[in-house]
């Protein structure tokens, strides 16, 4: 569905799938805007003025669940990842002759975002892999799918990216700065803060971080001095 912001009427409303976790992500491939959407066995693209399905590809998972969010990326490419079996892919789309064309370049069933995110940069996909048993911190390839490391010592967690680094907190509340090139992940400084579980995104506004557990919100200044400790808000 889609409705009109001024007054909240319904603008239109269309196709049936059956739905997931995953939020839609507005795209535009080759000039034309489309909206993304990873379902229960498939990621779909629709157009977000009319509701008109574009094009379908199978995604498929145990019990239709699928949470990550698709990544839009350099070279019209779609990186889609779920746990439970689902693994990660990544999509080619290309306009033509009025069509949207799709091609799988890869599908990896060893790459399973969970509740997280992915960061793509220079054509590389770095996030949290793993689902019921150990997390890995990975990068691959977006073109290829080659896995060009993985490392272990982090819980499943959500990142973020910000002045060239990654901000991570894992589901065990741990919060950490780390570098991620193709190259190595290095670890440059982390600390235990939260004691529920987290998988909330922190969020970032100028330099002050914003983290949460189920129990606790907490508010971080970055780079203030070490006497200014945060305080639970």
């Amino acid at each position: 569905m889609a409705f009109q912001q001024r007054n909240g009427a319904t603008a239109w409303q269309d196709l049936s799938f059956t739905n997931a976790h995953s939020s839609p992500l507005l795209i535009n491939v080759d000039g034309q805007p489309q909206a993304v959407a990873l379902l229960a066995d498939e990621v779909i693209g629709f157009s977000p003025e009319t509701g008109e399905l574009l094009w379908s590809h199978p995604h498929p998972t145990q019990n239709g669940l699928a949470v990550s969010t698709p990544v839009w990326t350099d070279g019209n490419l779609l990186f889609v990842s779920s746990a439970y079996s689902g693994g990660a892919r990544v999509l080619r789309l290309a306009r033509s002759g009025g069509e949207t064309t799709v091609t799988e370049l890869w599908h990896n069933p060893r790459i399973q975002l969970h509740f997280g995110n992915a960061i793509t940069e220079s054509g590389y996909a770095f996030l949290s892999s793993g689902f019921s048993g150990p997390a890995f911190m990975t990068a691959v390839q977006l073109e290829t799918g080659r896995i060009v490391w993985q490392r272990r010592g982090f819980a499943k967690a959500q990142l973020l990216h910000a002045d060239g680094k990654l901000i991570i907190l894992d589901e065990d509340g741990v919060l950490a700065l780390a570098r991620a090139t193709p190259q190595r992940f290095q670890v440059l400084s982390r600390v235990s803060l939260l004691k529920r579980i987290s998988w909330t995104p922190p969020t970032l506004v100028a330099t002050r971080l914003y983290l949460r557990d189920r129990a606790t919100i907490m508010a971080l200044e970055l780079g203030a001095p070490a006497a200014n400790k945060a305080q639970p808000r």
